[in-house]
């Protein structure tokens, strides 16, 4: 099961794909699939590979930091990450906290988080790369547990459905006193 964040899988597969490239894997390594840069059908089918890790892609499910230490030949040299997760689709230098951020917050990789179900539904999107979706961020989105653990902790109750609306804070606060 795939369960991190969205943009791991793409990077993943571009450290994979350098790894290719330099002859650090071949074709016999990724289930005679070519994944060479500009190759978006080998693309598209490991991360389907990722997603049910199946054969190299249950290498590469993992991140690109553990498939370096699997494939070794001083492979964790490519490897774009900090601590572990990879890193984002955008310049970081345009945030001057992001750098403090990265280097100080834990970002929850397939270990910190419970395992998705994932099921493929193979409807294309138009506005998606090559027609694809985001397979894992739904489950990454933290914006409603913050809010709910906000609430726990300023009132103490857990609220558990959205949307967390006041009337739901003043029944569960009523629930709770009696």
């Amino acid at each position: 099961m795939i369960t991190y964040r969205p943009l791991s899988p793409g990077n993943t597969i571009g450290f994979a794909m350098e790894c290719f490239e330099r002859g650090l894997i071949t074709k016999e390594d990724t289930d005679g699939l070519e994944l060479k840069f500009g190759n978006h059908q080998a693309m598209a089918k490991m991360v389907k590979k990722i997603a049910f890790r199946e054969g190299f892609g249950n290498v590469l499910a993992e991140g690109s930091l553990r498939a370096a230490q699997q494939i070794g030949k001083d492979s964790h040299r490519l490897t774009m990450q900090i601590k572990g997760s990879e890193l984002a689709g955008f310049d970081p230098r345009g945030a001057m906290a992001m750098g403090l951020g990265f280097a100080t917050y834990k970002i929850p990789s397939t270990l910190d988080i419970p395992e998705i179900e994932v099921i493929l539904v193979e409807q294309p999107v138009a506005s998606g790369p090559f027609g694809a979706k985001s397979v894992g961020e739904s489950g990454m989105i933290l914006v409603a547990p913050s809010i709910a653990n906000a609430i726990y902790n300023a009132v103490g109750v857990r609220m558990t459905e959205l949307p967390m609306t006041p009337e739901r804070v003043l029944k569960a606060l009523k629930a709770k006193s009696l």
